[in-house]
């Protein structure tokens, strides 16, 4: 059944759990017919869970339990008027134990089976690599989605400005600038000019996919967008340059299976070259079962676009092979 099918598809409500710090939480649940196994889904930054319904759908119809949590300072987790702050410090630490919580929400509520890790983007594809760095025999496989960044003399530097800046300024106060320039980089790489859609922040967001629509859809959503408060990006940024280290990417199990997916027009992962590079790294560090896939005229939302039916069905073929190895 193809994607578009569930376009009109209701949005499960999202129904709060506790974590472990007492934050409440905000989880959606899309149920599969007989359910051999669960898929968490780690959206990325400015980004949120209900956006992600009709393909969630699709991929429970195959079999699964899907569970997707909207991170804190996003989404329904969070206030409007919080939006962008991750609280309490240590930001990545607090993110991570979150991703737990739901993953034990999850067997807790839908019975004992394989979990799958998949993150969106490159903050969720970050978090998930920082989450199997801790956790990761608690899972069956992780899926890295749209993996990439702004290279590391960027994040470096931006780093030490959103510090310099709520060291200043205080740790909920917001510099629009920095916050855009990731975006900035990326319509460029894009090869985008001037004049395209932004979202509510005036951030460009035609960079995120090949497709007009969704990108003027995701600009038109006032759950998406927004600007990261100092202190968070601060923190986002020390934690995704710690989940790149080799140190930490050898905490792994060797046997975990991991599955990478990127457009090959993906200004992020530049046109895949970043996700070709990263699935060379986890195999030379040992990773014994890598898969790496690359998708002809996709930019990084992959799902949104005309590819979604393909990178569907691959991600479910394999998890049954995944699933079948494992008996």
């Amino acid at each position: 059944m193809p994607v578009a099918s569930h376009a009109g598809a209701a949005v499960p409500e999202p129904r709060t759990i506790v974590a472990d710090d007492g934050w409440p939480l905000a989880v959606r649940h899309w149920a599969g017919e007989q359910p051999r196994a669960i898929v968490i889904v780690v959206h990325d930054l400015r980004d949120h869970t209900g956006r992600h319904n009709r393909w969630a759908k699709h991929l429970a119809d195959s079999g699964v339990d899907v569970v997707a949590c909207d991170l804190r300072g996003h989404g329904e987790t969070t206030h409007a008027v919080d939006h962008g702050m991750v609280e309490p410090r240590p930001v990545w630490r607090t993110l991570i134990a979150d991703i737990g919580r739901v993953r034990r929400y999850a067997l807790a509520e839908l019975g004992v089976k394989p979990v799958f890790l998949v993150g969106l983007g490159d903050a969720g594809t970050d978090l998930v690599q920082s989450a199997v760095q801790a956790q990761g025999r608690q899972y069956a496989g992780a899926v890295l989605i749209g993996p990439g960044g702004v290279g590391r003399p960027r994040r470096t530097l931006m780093r030490w400005l959103s510090r310099l800046g709520y060291g200043c300024r205080g740790p909920t106060a917001s510099a629009t600038w920095l916050d855009r320039w990731p975006a900035r980089v990326y319509q460029r790489r894009a090869g985008h000019k001037r004049g395209v859609a932004r979202d509510a922040s005036g951030s460009p967001t035609m960079w995120r996919m090949c497709a007009v629509e969704p990108a003027a859809a995701y600009a038109a959503d006032p759950l998406c967008g927004g600007v990261l408060r100092l202190q968070t990006l601060a923190g986002v940024l020390a934690g995704a340059a710690e989940a790149g280290r080799r140190s930490r990417r050898l905490r792994v199990p060797p046997e975990l299976p991991v599955l990478i997916l990127a457009g090959r027009r993906d200004p992020v992962g530049q046109q895949g070259r970043e996700p070709r590079r990263l699935a060379r790294q986890l195999t030379n560090d040992g990773y014994r079962d890598v898969s790496h896939y690359c998708y002809d005229g996709a930019g990084h939302d992959l799902l949104f676009e005309s590819a979604g039916d393909d990178v569907l069905a691959d991600l479910s073929a394999w998890i049954d092979r995944r699933l079948t190895a494992a008996g």
